[in-house]
């Protein structure tokens, strides 16, 4: 479900509110009966059950203010943003039927497996952003946001990525209004970082043990090491680009840009 308003305020200004809540269950059942035979026919009948459980919501608020004045524009936008991820797993399996087509756990005398996880994911970001435009011909923004995520630590768990970008319609300058053979010529640069956290697992920062059975007994042992200085990755790219048409006829594209990790 999704919900979304807008708040016309005095001056320009425009305050915004967004909302998004899904959910998602899923439930899968596998059922060996001890009569017909298969796989099932020697452990006296087994049932195994797996359980799902997906919640995700986004919460917005932007702030926006639009103006103009003569042959200048500016736009400013600022905004805070909330996300969680939710997704609960459960399996169980057990054998030893007691009353035969009846498939519930209860119905079994033997527990023969019971395992299952809880994932939790957060972010909440910061963000603003400038826009200024002079008589269409010059134009320039730049932003800035500040993420954190639940996959680093305390210590390193914001991070911070800015870009800004100009252009110049230089077609519309006076020098070029008798060239008819070109037209919506622009030059373009910009730079940017933009974070990235998706190459962690949720737990990815922990010390993590895991079940298992040593010597005959149970035993927890680690299964990962701890990185509490595990950060986010940071993409960075900048370029240069030339657009035009010419003729009339045919739409001119050159760029150039490096991107790195």
């Amino acid at each position: 479900s999704t919900a979304y308003a807008d708040f016309i305020l005095p001056y320009g200004f425009t305050f915004t509110l967004k909302g998004n809540l899904s959910t998602r269950n899923e439930e899968r059942s596998s059922y060996g009966s001890a009569v017909i035979g298969g796989s099932a026919k020697g452990t006296d009948g087994k049932l195994s059950k797996t359980i799902y459980n997906y919640k995700t919501w986004t919460f917005q608020q932007q702030l926006n203010w639009n103006h103009t004045y003569g042959k200048h524009f500016i736009n400013v936008l600022l905004g805070h943003e909330n996300y969680s991820y939710k997704r609960d797993y459960t399996y169980t399996r057990a054998q030893g039927v007691k009353i035969e087509g009846l498939e519930a756990l209860v119905n079994f005398t033997t527990p023969t497996d019971a395992t299952g996880y809880a994932e939790r994911y957060r972010t909440e970001s910061y963000l603003g952003r400038v826009q200024y435009s002079y008589n269409d011909r010059y134009n320039i923004e730049g932003s800035f946001r500040r993420d954190g995520g639940s996959r680093f630590s305390s210590k390193v768990r914001w991070g911070n990525f800015g870009s800004v970008g100009a252009n110049w319609l230089f077609t519309a300058e006076d020098f070029m209004k008798d060239q008819t053979w070109i037209t919506n010529g622009k030059l373009r640069a910009n730079w940017g970082q933009v974070g990235n956290d998706a190459g962690s697992g949720p737990y990815a920062y922990y010390s993590l043990y895991g079940s298992d059975i040593k010597g005959g007994n149970a035993a927890y042992v680690m299964s990962q090491l701890a990185n509490p200085d595990l950060f986010w990755e940071t993409g960075e790219s900048w370029g240069i680009g030339l657009e035009a048409r010419l003729f009339n006829r045919w739409n001119l594209s050159v760029e150039y840009y490096d991107k790195r990790n």
